[in-house]
C-alpha cells in the first residue's frame, strides 16, 4: 500500500507541478486580459476556447484514450510501433479530411458560434490550426502518459505555456492586438508544437500500419469520444447559451470568474487522474484491490474538500487582486464551480474503475445524460438568473453525473468508498464555510484574517474528530521522513 501511494503522490505531484505551473502563469494573463480586453471581447476569447476543445475533441476520435489503455501492453510484446503509427496513420487523414470540411462549411458555422464578420471568420480560420495540431498535442501526450515520463509530460506542457505567456505578454500587452493578439499566440505555439511533437514520433517509433490494432483501438476508444463530446458540452454549453440568451460581455464575466473554480481542477483533478489512471490498470491486474481504490477516494476528497474551502472562502479576495472592477460581480459562481469540480473528480475514479473492465459505453451513457441535463437548466435558469443560474446549473449536472456512473461502477465492481469519513469531510467543510457567509461585512483585513482562521479550523476539525486512522498517520510520518531533504537532518 504504501509503495502504490508513494507512486501515486510522487507521479502526482510532477503532473501536477505542471498543471499547476501552467494555471499558475496563467493566472499572469488574468491581469493582463483584465485590464487590456472588454468583458465583451474577453466572452469572444472564451467562445474560441470553446471551438478550440469542442474540435480537439470530436478529431481525436477517443484514439488519444485508446494509445493511453493498450500502449504499455503492446510495448511488453515488442508492438509499439504497431499502435503508435497506425493510430497516428487515422489521426493524420481523418483530420486533413475534417479541416476540408470545416473550411467548406466556414460561413454558416462562424455565424452560429461567433456572429458572421470579415474580423471572426479570419479567428475562425487561425483556430482551425490550432485544432488541427492539439489533436496531435492530445495523442503525444497519451503517449507520455501510457509510458508513465512525468516529467516529460509536464515539461511539454510548461515550455508550451510559458511560450505562449511570453506571446500573449508581446502581442496583447504592448502591441494592443486584443483578441487577434490571443488568437495569433496560440497559432505559433500550436506550430512549433507540431513540429516538435512530430520530431519525437519519428524518432522512437516507425512508420507500422495495422489494421487489426486500428479496429481494436476505435472499438475502445470511439464511446468515449460521445463522453468526451458531453463533458465538452458541461463545461462550454453555459458559456455558449449565455451568449444566445445574454451577451458576450456576461459570458466574460461569467469565464473569468469560472477560471477561479477551475483551479481544482487543474490543480488536483487533472493531475490525480493522469497518474492515477495507468496506475490502476497495472493494479487491477493484481486482483482485490478495493481497499486501495477506497484509500485513494478518501485522500481525493480530503485534498479536494480543503482546496475547494480555501477558494470559497477567498473567491471575492482573489478576484478583487488578480482581476479588475469590472468582473468583481463574478466571484458569487466561484463555490459553485469549485465545488462542481470536486465532484467531477470522485466520478474520474468510479470512470476508471469501470475502465479496467471495458466498459465504457455505460461512461458515455452517464455523460450524454448529464450534458442534455445541462443544456435543460441552463435553458431554463440562464434568462431568470445569468450566470448564477448556468452555475447552479452546472452542479446539478456534475453530481447527476457522479451519481449515475457510481451507480453503474458498483454493479460491474463493487467497492467499499468508506462514505461516513466522506461524509465527515462534507460536513466539516460545510461548517467552516457557513460563518464566511453569515457573517456581516467586514474591512478586507478583518475578512481576510477570520477567513484564514476558518480555513486552518478544517484540518483542525478533522485531526480532533478522528478522520484520520492511526495507520493512515503512521503512514505519512513515513513518507515524510523518506521524501525529507538530507540537508534538513543536519
Amino acid at each position: 500500500m504504501l509503495k502504490e501511494t508513494r507512486q501515486l503522490l510522487s507521479h502526482s505531484a510532477i503532473y501536477g507541478v505542471g498543471n499547476l505551473l501552467i494555471k499558475l502563469v496563467a493566472f499572469v494573463l488574468i491581469p493582463l486580459y483584465a485590464r487590456k480586453l472588454l468583458p465583451s471581447q474577453y466572452g469572444l476569447v472564451a467562445m474560441l476556447e470553446l471551438m478550440e476543445i469542442f474540435g480537439k475533441t470530436i478529431f481525436c476520435f477517443g484514439l488519444n484514450n485508446a494509445v493511453l489503455r493498450y500502449l504499455s501492453r503492446y510495448k511488453r510484446e515488442g508492438r509499439a510501433d504497431d499502435l503508435v503509427m497506425s493510430v497516428y496513420s487515422a489521426l493524420l487523414v481523418l483530420n486533413l479530411a475534417g479541416m476540408v470540411l470545416l473550411l467548406w462549411w466556414e460561413k454558416p458555422l462562424v455565424s452560429w458560434l461567433l456572429d458572421f464578420s470579415p474580423e471572426h471568420l479570419r479567428y475562425y480560420r487561425l483556430m482551425l490550426v490550432v485544432i488541427f495540431s492539439g489533436v496531435f498535442q492530445m495523442f503525444f501526450l497519451g503517449i507520455l502518459q501510457a509510458e508513465e515520463k512525468p516529467v516529460g509530460y509536464s515539461g511539454f506542457l510548461l515550455a508550451s505555456f510559458v511560450l505562449l505567456i511570453g506571446l500573449n505578454v508581446y502581442k496583447v500587452g504592448l502591441l494592443n492586438q486584443g483578441v487577434g493578439g490571443v488568437v495569433e499566440s496560440k497559432v505559433y505555439v500550436a506550430l512549433l508544437n507540431f513540429g516538435v511533437i512530430h520530431l519525437y514520433l519519428f524518432r522512437q517509433y516507425r512508420f507500422r500500419l495495422r489494421w487489426d490494432v486500428l479496429q481494436q483501438s476505435f472499438r475502445y476508444g470511439f464511446p468515449l469520444v460521445f463522453m468526451a463530446l458531453a463533458a465538452t458540452l458541461l463545461t462550454f454549453a453555459d458559456r455558449y447559451l449565455l451568449k444566445a440568451l445574454g451577451n458576450l460581455a456576461e459570458v466574460g464575466i461569467y469565464s473569468m470568474a469560472y477560471k477561479f473554480g477551475m483551479i481544482v481542477n487543474m490543480a488536483l483533478v487533472t493531475p490525480f487522474r493522469t497518474a492515477f489512471f495507468p496506475l490502476m490498470f497495472r493494479l487491477a491486474e493484481q486482483g482485490d484491490v478495493g481497499n486501495l481504490y477506497r484509500k485513494y477516494h478518501t485522500y481525493f476528497l480530503l485534498a479536494g474538500m480543503a482546496l475547494f474551502l480555501a477558494l470559497s472562502l477567498f473567491a471575492r479576495e482573489l478576484m478583487l487582486v488578480f482581476t479588475a472592477p469590472k468582473y468583481l460581480s463574478g466571484y458569487v459562481i466561484v463555490p459553485l464551480i469549485a465545488f462542481s469540480y470536486v465532484l467531477f473528480g470522485l466520478r474520474v475514479i468510479y470512470v476508471n474503475v469501470i475502465a479496467t473492465k471495458e466498459k465504457t459505453t455505460v461512461v458515455a451513457l452517464s455523460t450524454l445524460f448529464g450534458a442534455a441535463l445541462n443544456i435543460g437548466l441552463n435553458l431554463l435558469f440562464i434568462p431568470r438568473w445569468g450566470g448564477m443560474g448556468a452555475a447552479v446549473a452546472t452542479l446539478i449536472a456534475y453530481l447527476t453525473i457522479a451519481v449515475t456512473t457510481y451507480i453503474p461502477q458498483q454493479r460491474i465492481q463493487p467497492v467499499d468508498w468508506d462514505w461516513p469519513r466522506a461524509a465527515r469531510l462534507f460536513a466539516l467543510a460545510g461548517l467552516c464555510l457557513a460563518p464566511a457567509y453569515l457573517m456581516p461585512a467586514l474591512s478586507l483585513l478583518a475578512a481576510v484574517l477570520v477567513k484564514a482562521f476558518l480555513l486552518l479550523a478544517f484540518p483542525t476539525l478533522l485531526w480532533m474528530t478522528g478522520f484520520f486512522t492511526p495507520g493512515e498517520k503512521r503512514d505519512l510520518l513515513l513518507l515524510l521522513r523518506r521524501l525529507r531533504p538530507a540537508s534538513s537532518e543536519q
